[in-house]
Formats: C-alpha cells, sequence, structure tokens
C-alpha cells in the first residue's frame, strides 16, 4: 500500500478510524525529510496493515500547530485513535520496522484508556 497524504480535513477521521496509523511530518526543503522519504515508503508497501499518512508541514501548518510539530521529520503512531508515539527529529531508517512491530504490539492498560484524544481529534 503506499502513503496517503493527510490534511486538516482528513488527519482525525484516518486516524479514528484506523487501528494503526504513523503519520509522516515532512516539508519540501527538508533534508533529513530528503533521506526519510524513501524509507517511510518502502514501510508502507512492506506493512500494508498499518496506515502510512504523511502530512506536508508547510501547507498544513494549523494542523501541525494543533499536534505540536516543530521538528522536522516528526513520526507520530496512532493505535485505536490515541497517540500512543511522538518524536522530532527522527531520520533514522533502523527505527521504521521496530515503530511497527511495538505499535502492532502495544497494549492498553484499559479499555477507557484506549480512547481516542480530543484534543488532537
Amino acid at each position: 500500500m503506499s502513503t496517503r497524504e493527510l490534511t486538516e480535513k482528513n488527519f482525525a477521521y484516518t486516524v479514528a478510524t484506523n487501528n494503526h496509523v504513523l503519520v509522516y511530518w515532512w516539508a519540501p526543503l527538508c533534508k533529513p525529510c530528503d533521506m526519510f522519504t524513501p524509507v517511510y515508503e518502502d514501510s508502507a508497501k512492506k506493512h500494508f496493515d498499518v496506515v502510512h499518512g504523511k502530512v506536508n508541514f508547510e501547507v498544513e501548518q494549523e494542523l501541525a500547530k494543533k499536534a505540536d510539530v516543530t521538528l522536522l521529520p516528526t513520526l507520530m503512531a496512532f493505535k485505536k485513535g490515541k497517540l500512543v508515539f511522538k518524536q522530532g527529529g527522527v531520520a533514522d531508517v533502523r527505527i521504521m520496522d521496530e515503530l511497527v512491530r511495538q505499535l502492532r504490539a502495544y497494549k492498553f492498560e484499559d479499555e477507557e484508556a484506549a480512547a481516542p484524544q480530543p484534543g488532537l481529534l
């Protein structure tokens, strides 16, 4: 599966309606993003059960502000609509398979903790 472009209009829906979502914040003139984008796209093809979304930081500035994204590239992971991982400055190719593995294995301590976070969505 390929990556999905995420915008202010489809971000919340995508995160809320899929069990496993990775979100990659990038910008066209970001050198680390240039190196990391092919790795992220390969992960999308390899891990078809995990939605791989991409947000253009320059275009979606309001969404970036809501998500408190200030450093590029940034990776976020959502499980059942809840943010379970966020790290800025990630451009390490070795992290993708491990992040996908941990996202799949992540267990909420109780069902209430699994509720989506209203502030971000």
